[in-house]
């Protein structure tokens, strides 16, 4: 055999591996990649990213985000239907706040919502997580090989996304823009949480969670869009302590902050039926108590506009097929 034929035959040789290497990884990414939104990380990130990503450009007059609070609370479909307000709920299960601002920055090359509604439960974690800018290289290896950032998960095998999404959750979570809908009942022992501790104990950020919320407030500016910090209603996992550490740095910043826990007079929140988990985040009766307080609000800071008439077929098409057009609750 010539020098030059073996030479290329060892060259194809080694791109031929390079490529099944790649693809191995690829399939193995796809396999252990968590598929739920108990994950954190990467796999709600792109969650997030891909729902967003699916709505028709410059489409949305305001954005939900956060953790579960988030998630439970707010209904774009119910503000919809009844103020003509089009939102997106991209909270989700223990999202962490570094989380947040990861899907908050792709969220505005699509979109140029008028608000963002950031709750406030997952800036008072303890573990709000770091973004760091001069990562970039790594998070974008990781973002398409996701097996090197959740390579212990090996023993966690599911099944492959292309599956998941023809699932009966998937096709909520499109139809009702980001709400998660828990109808269940079981009533919270009723106590003053937001004056247990007096009222004058302060909690505090962390030093992650205030560099993110600058974070968060600077990309706000930048693009238009009104931050406004609220705290939904939870007997459990809000207090005064926590709500006067977000008041501080509201002030501090100029930033509207609306704690719903001290708004129930208006609101009118049965703590006996308006809970699917004994007072940690509300169910569909209280969250649409809440939707109605908070779409008077809302109206008036996102305003109305002239949509494409693709855009109103839709969010009417998605409204007729969901519970709020039906007379069973």
């Amino acid at each position: 055999m010539r020098p030059d034929s073996f030479r290329y035959k060892n060259i194809l040789n080694g791109i031929l591996f390079l490529a099944i290497l790649l693809c191995l990884i690829a399939a193995g990414s796809e396999l252990i990649e968590p598929k739920g939104y108990e994950a954190y990380d990467l796999s709600v990130v792109k969650i997030k990213i891909g729902a967003i990503e699916a709505e028709e450009e410059n489409s949305i007059d305001v954005i939900f985000a956060g953790n579960s609070e988030s998630c439970y609370t707010f209904s774009p479909l119910q503000l919809w239907g009844e103020y003509g307000i089009t939102s997106y709920d991209l909270g989700s299960g223990a999202q962490r706040l570094c989380d947040t601002y990861a899907i908050l920055k792709e969220m505005f090359k699509t979109q140029r919502p008028k608000v963002l509604v950031l709750e406030t439960d997952s800036v008072m974690e303890q573990y709000p997580g770091i973004y760091k800018d001069d990562d970039e290289f790594i998070n974008r290896l990781e973002d398409i090989f996701p097996i090197f950032h959740y390579h212990s998960a090996y023993n966690q095998i599911q099944l492959p996304k292309f599956i998941l999404k023809y699932t009966q959750n998937r096709k909520n979570e499109s139809l009702y823009k980001g709400f998660q809908i828990r109808s269940e009942q079981a009533g919270a022992e009723v106590y003053d949480n937001m004056h247990d501790d007096g009222g004058e104990a302060c909690a505090q950020i962390t030093e992650e969670g205030l560099d993110i919320l600058d974070k968060i407030k600077k990309l706000c500016l930048t693009n238009n869009c009104e931050l406004m910090l609220v705290s939904a209603p939870s007997m459990v996992n809000w207090n005064m302590s926590k709500h006067n550490a977000i008041e501080k740095w509201s002030s501090t910043n100029n930033i509207e902050y609306l704690d719903l826990n001290l708004c129930n007079d208006s609101i009118g929140i049965d703590w006996a039926e308006d809970t699917f988990d004994n007072g940690v985040h509300v169910n569909i009766y209280g969250a649409s108590k809440v939707n109605r307080y908070m779409g008077e609000i809302l109206k008036n800071k996102a305003g109305s506009r002239d949509r494409e008439e693709s855009v109103a077929r839709k969010w009417n098409k998605d409204y007729s097929e969901s519970i709020y057009s039906k007379e069973e609750r």
